[in-house]
């Protein structure tokens, strides 16, 4: 028979295992989570840096994009050409200020493909052996364009298999596609841009050799000798194609609802075109060789789902074609673009039935407040 003394001796001591087991339990938690932690912000940290060297590539390119944009207005201009400058300041200097040379140079050259139905908004496209401007009415000589692009064109497969193919090119949807479910433009005078290619010294290697290969044994800081392997690496790489939205409709605005579904009728109001709201969405390509009912049912699926409380359409309504606008209805969309004071992020009008047509062409009047007593009286 044991000691009293020596069970209690061997209940501390069980006491003391089951602590510092806790004790240990809890430190690995601490460690392992503090590991994870730590492992999980520098993940967060790569990416964050990887995001930000991303980011000041495309700024860079952007950048240099403009830049030679300014370039053209300066080589198109009175700087450019000698062309007399009109005194705009009854005879002061006129500075910083560029008239063109001819109305050809007032908008960006086409460079880069063969204009053609269907790229009428293209105006640019990064093309190997081709000038950003070219033209009789371009000083060349004093600023020459630049003509940064690499024979590799963006369709083809980089060495990780990726493609910018004709149909990612026109994801916009800036140009003409060739049908509902393939958006490659659908004009075949469409090339895809070739790359431009960006060195550490920031020049636009065309011709390759191994002196724009990256080599790791090759530290950023030194300075080896001209041509020789890893001198002077490709960073980057960008291709661009350039737009003009100038005839582009936004149809967050554009359009006006027609009052019959056998033809297109606009109100009165459209004919003025004082509003973006006015432009006749029955001219778009591809609407513009529907049927009379088709385009109707056009024109009131986009303006009904637009402005479906503006014109106090009825709740019935649903998209895409079954939008019917009667007289009140057109109305009430003509109050909404000619005297809402709010833009067109909100509606212009408010209320459950419309006023339209009645004696109050805009809108009921205000209620006059009760006698001071009667709201009493009300409460």
């Amino acid at each position: 028979m044991k000691h009293p003394s020596t069970r209690s001796i061997a209940c501390s001591r069980g006491s003391a295992l089951l602590i510092v087991l806790a004790l240990l339990l809890l430190l690995t938690t601490l460690t392992v989570a503090f590991l994870s932690r730590a492992t999980f912000e520098r993940q967060l940290s790569n990416a964050s840096f990887s995001q930000g060297k991303v980011d000041l590539a495309g700024q860079g390119a952007v950048s240099a994009i403009i830049g030679d944009l300014q370039l053209e207005i300066v080589a198109g201009s009175n700087v450019g050409k000698g062309t007399t400058l009109p005194d705009l300041t009854q005879g002061g200097t006129v500075t910083g200020y560029y008239y063109p040379n001819a109305p050809a140079t007032v908008i960006p050259a086409v460079v880069g493909f063969t204009a053609a139905t269907g790229l009428e908004d293209l105006l640019k496209i990064s093309k190997n052996t081709v000038g950003f401007y070219s033209g009789a009415n371009y000083n060349t000589g004093s600023y020459p364009a630049p003509s940064r692009a690499s024979p590799v064109s963006t369709a083809t497969s980089s060495l990780n298999g990726r493609v910018i193919s004709k149909v990612r090119w026109n994801q916009p949807l800036l140009l003409a596609p060739t049908s509902s479910s393939n958006f490659a433009p659908s004009s075949a005078n469409f090339v895809t841009p070739d790359w431009i290619y960006v060195a550490r010294d920031g020049s636009n290697p065309i011709t390759w050799d191994s002196s724009y290969a990256y080599l790791p044994s090759v530290a950023p800081t030194t300075a080896p000798a001209t041509g020789t392997a890893g001198y002077d690496p490709v960073t980057q790489r960008y291709a661009y194609a350039i737009y003009d939205e100038g005839s582009t409709l936004d149809l967050n605005v554009a359009g006006s609802p027609s009052t019959s579904t056998v033809s297109v009728t606009y109100s009165a109001n459209q004919k003025y075109k004082n509003a973006l709201a006015y432009a006749d969405l029955t001219q778009l390509p591809g609407i513009i060789g529907l049927s009379a009912a088709n385009q109707a049912a056009f024109v009131n699926a986009i303006v009904g789902w637009r402005n479906f409380a503006s014109a106090y359409l009825n709740n019935t309504s649903v998209f895409p074609n079954s939008y019917s606008f009667a007289a009140q209805n057109a109305a009430a969309f003509d109050q909404y673009v000619i005297f809402n004071p709010n833009g067109f992020l909100s509606a212009g009008v408010s209320g459950s039935y419309p006023y339209a047509g009645s004696k109050y062409p805009q809108g009921p009047p205000p209620e006059r407040p009760k006698p001071y007593r009667q709201r009493e009286s009300n409460r």
